[in-house]
């Protein structure tokens, strides 16, 4: 879907740019050369005005359209289109803005377009040229119905062609809407379009110096409208941060947390690809838990490693930046994944305690297009959300230190049982059989009297771990208590459950205690019951199994009894 938008959003910009391209060829020869010198004044006036353009998230204001009207007034609309193309191509081209050569080009072509809206309504309208609306002769209610069309049809073409080659690019943010544009724009023109219209007749009745002075009350209008909007936009930008942030503190776990952090972001940056790294379970790699966007499916579940070794770097260092084009940067000396993808990426690192645990990564194809407000905005948001991961991570360790045996690592014993429940469940409505194996050290108490506690502390983390080792996929492993370990196997399959038991006890004695030079000293005796055969819920499992284990304890070391 985003590649159809991107897709149609190419098409359409050059589209217009060839258009406009095909007015401009064709109206070349209905230009007056000897005008030249004052087309240019009237091109520097409009690089002067794009140069100090207010911009705002879904597009600029400026005040040049006020020069365009009075050129088309007193040169006509050829002119017009020439002087609004060249002052819009030079002043957005040298002044960039982060915008692309297509996205300038496009900026030009529809002025010359939209003028071009405004003189065919003009014309429909009062059945004058641009040109000809000064004239003396006309009765005035033409003058104003024609100046009128043009003023509409102007804005209008402007907005709708804007807004087909915007839209599809995710520009909008929640509080900012097209509605603020047009409002915005409304009020420029009810003071640029006034300007422009005395600055042609003061222009034709004086000189062209002293019509053109009149231009610098709307620049002053302009700079003037810049800090209105920077105002309201603050104001606004505010108000969502604030909504977020308490939808943030409310986030109840780490993915969820990651997820909404890349939603609320959306509503002050636009970005083409959003991911969220975070710390796996072990602590051992970087992953991506959330991810929106044009590459969503590309860097869904993958790891930060992928991206290079760039990211794991800024990571490391914990400090936010802007990768203006990756391309030219002479850090990336490898280039893959997101580095690879995009040419522009913003970074924020998410810290818990001071520890790095993830990264926030948003991504751009166009370089140059993310700013250090946006910096900012993105920071404070990866602060907050660090916040709400630091309350995640304290609820997870908790409840993980509730349900883990702190000796072993395992699962306690409630918390074994409480998981054992649902397994028999399921395979109850599976039919599937279910084996429960009570795994005991022998003579554990003989273990501590002789070696001391230390030694019978190591000998269960030991065994625990070589358990948790070998243990078959699919299955749940815990401690009871004592020198005991639980094992729940789902659907064993015949004939590998006594083998796989032998070489667990052969691994329990050749590698437990070995570094303490006391090898040989654990062993393991192992009861085992079957479920449903010999037990119809957990709590009689675990009794027939004990039976069992016992049975097999009153023997020789390592034997083992199961219940079929």
């Amino acid at each position: 879907m985003q590649q159809k938008k991107n897709s149609f959003r190419y098409i359409w910009g050059w589209l217009v740019v060839l258009t406009a391209g095909l007015l401009l060829y064709r109206s070349f020869a209905a230009l007056n050369l000897d005008h030249t010198r004052y087309y240019l004044l009237f091109v520097a006036g409009g690089v002067l005005a794009e140069m100090l353009a207010v911009p705002f998230p879904l597009g600029r204001v400026s005040g040049s359209t006020a020069l365009f009207l009075a050129v088309a007034l007193i040169y006509g609309l050829p002119a017009a289109w020439w002087v609004g193309f060249m002052a819009t191509l030079l002043g957005q081209g040298i002044f960039n803005r982060g915008d692309s050569l297509r996205t300038v080009l496009f900026n030009a072509a529809q002025q010359v377009l939209s003028l071009a809206a405004g003189g065919l309504a003009l014309g429909l309208t009062a059945g004058l040229a641009v040109d000809g609306v000064l004239a003396a002769s006309r009765p005035l209610w033409r003058v104003v119905a024609g100046l009128s069309a043009f003023i509409l049809a102007q804005q209008a073409a402007n907005h709708l062609l804007v807004y087909l080659y915007g839209a599809p690019a995710g520009r909008s943010r929640r509080y900012c809407t097209w509605r603020d544009a047009l409002r915005w724009d409304v009020l420029v023109c009810l003071f640029a379009f006034p300007f422009g219209l005395v600055l042609a007749l003061v222009y034709r009745q004086t000189s062209p110096l002293a019509g053109l002075a009149l231009f610098i009350p709307v620049l002053v209008m302009q700079r003037l409208m810049g800090l209105y909007l920077g105002a309201e936009m603050t104001s606004r930008e505010m108000a969502v941060f604030y909504r977020v942030v308490r939808r943030l503190a409310a986030a109840p776990a780490s993915t969820e947390t990651a997820g909404l952090l890349l939603q609320e972001i959306g509503q002050l940056v636009p970005y083409q690809t959003g991911v969220v790294y975070l710390l796996d379970e072990p602590g051992e790699h970087y992953t991506a838990v959330a991810v929106q966007g044009a590459w969503q499916k590309q860097f869904t579940g993958t790891a930060l490693r992928d991206s290079g070794d760039f990211l794991e770097q800024a990571l490391r260092d914990g400090r936010a930046e802007i990768i203006f084009d990756t391309r030219s940067d002479p850090r990336l000396v490898r280039r893959s994944g997101l580095t690879s993808a995009c040419r522009s990426l913003l970074l924020a690192p998410l810290s818990v305690d001071g520890r790095p645990v993830g990264l926030v990564v948003l991504g751009h194809r166009q370089p140059l297009f993310f700013d250090q407000r946006e910096l900012q905005l993105v920071s404070l948001l990866a602060g907050q959300a660090s916040q709400a991961l630091t309350l995640s991570f304290l609820r997870y360790n908790l409840e993980k230190s509730r349900r883990t045996d702190r000796l072993t690592g395992l699962l306690n014993g409630p918390a074994f049982q409480e998981q054992a429940v649902r397994w028999l469940e399921e395979a109850r409505e599976k039919q599937q059989e279910v084996l429960l194996l009570r795994l005991d050290i022998d003579g554990l108490a003989t273990l501590n009297n002789r070696f001391g506690y230390p030694a019978g502390d190591r000998a269960l983390a030991g065994t625990a771990a070589v358990l948790e080792m070998l243990r078959p996929p699919g299955t749940l492993a815990g401690r009871a208590g004592g020198g005991e370990f639980w094992l729940l196997w789902p659907d064993p399959p015949a004939g590998e459950v006594r083998p796989w038991i032998h070489s667990l006890q052969a691994a329990v004695r050749e590698q437990v205690l070995v570094e303490e030079g006391i090898p040989g000293q654990v062993r393991l005796s192992a009861g085992g019951a079957l479920f449903p055969a010999t037990a119809g819920d957990l709590v009689s499992l675990i009794k027939v199994a004990g039976r069992a284990l016992e049975e097999a304890q009153k023997h020789p070391r390592e034997r083992v009894v199961i219940r079929e």
